[in-house]
């Protein structure tokens, strides 16, 4: 759904049935994300072309799930063997798949790319967002 720079920008997909926006700015057309972005306050300046594959192969990599499992192999070996290697990474991924339906009810309600800092200082008290926004990218920074 496109609208013109000369109607008052009113994003009404069912996704935002309640958004309204209002814009000034000198473009010719909007679309959708552009209204959810501009409802955010903020503006499109990337052009977003990823394919499936992409996206999958770059949350694989961001999530480091190979990684962690390498980094702690001895352990687990020593203390519970293969079966409890098998049966850790399971009932660790169970409880993971939580924390991942979590992260996506915040992302398609504020869909940005500052992604978990920025959630955290808008969900946060006013007197506390910025201290909480900056000590969470700060701790997401250092793992």
């Amino acid at each position: 759904m496109l609208l013109e720079k000369s109607q008052v920008l009113v994003a009404t997909p069912e996704k935002l049935s309640a958004i309204e926006v209002h814009t000034n700015a000198l473009i010719d057309r909007i679309d959708d994300d552009a209204a959810v972005l501009a409802a955010l306050g903020h503006e499109e300046e990337l052009n977003r072309q990823f394919s499936f594959f992409s996206l999958a192969a770059y949350a694989t990599i961001t999530a480091n799930a190979w990684t962690s499992i390498a980094g702690s192999l001895i352990t687990a070996i020593y203390n519970g063997g293969a079966p409890g290697l098998l049966y850790g990474w399971i009932v660790d991924n169970f409880f993971y798949f939580f924390i991942a339906l979590s992260l996506a009810e915040l992302t398609s309600s504020m869909p940005t790319s500052a992604g978990v800092y920025h959630w955290s200082a808008a969900l946060a008290a006013p007197e506390y967002s910025k201290i909480i926004g900056f000590m969470t990218g700060y701790m997401n920074v250092l793992g």
